[in-house]
Parts: structure tokens; sequence; C-alpha cells
């Protein structure tokens, strides 16, 4: 690849599988009509961390002295793809060397 196209994008292995978990997540999203929620709930009981990622956003909210429930939603999204993006990545074998 033309490291021009993305300066500062890792040539890494775990670089690598990161994408590959990220692309298949956002292909299922997209091509089979699935919901985020159908994906999270292969990996984990999407009650569970939807209240996690909720307390987690509020947590980071009040050390920051924010109030925003728009900021609370955004961390909320983040907190869960990155949550799922994880565990994707651990199942599709993790840490590479």
């Amino acid at each position: 690849m033309d490291g021009d196209l993305f300066p500062g994008r890792p040539d890494h292995p775990d670089f690598w599988r990161l994408s590959e978990s990220v692309l298949k997540q956002d292909g299922r999203l997209q091509e089979e009509n699935t919901s985020f929620e159908e994906v999270m709930a292969e990996f984990v009981d999407v009650d569970s961390v939807t209240y996690m990622a909720e307390e987690r956003a509020k947590f980071i909210l009040h050390h920051v002295g924010m109030t925003s429930e728009h900021m609370k939603g955004l961390l909320m999204t983040v907190y869960l793809d990155a949550f799922t993006t994880g565990v994707s990545f651990q199942k599709a074998g993790g840490k590479r060397d």
C-alpha cells in the first residue's frame, strides 16, 4: 500500500486485525441489515453493556465538568462501539507480534 495515502497508519499485524474487525462489523450493519444491538448481543448482554456505557459516560462528563445529554449519548456510542470492536478483535485472535 502507498504510505502517502494514509500517513501515520501503523503497518502492524494488530492494526490489520483491528481493521478487519471493524470492517466485518460495519459490513454486517450495512449489508446484512443487522442492528448494532444484534451484533453486540453476540458478545454480551446488551442491557448490561448499555448500562455500563451510560455510567461511564456520566462519570467522565462529571469529571470534566459537563452535563450535556448529547455528549453523554456520543460517549455511550463510542464506548459501545469500542467495546464491540475490542471483543471482535479478541475473538479474531487478539494481539499479534
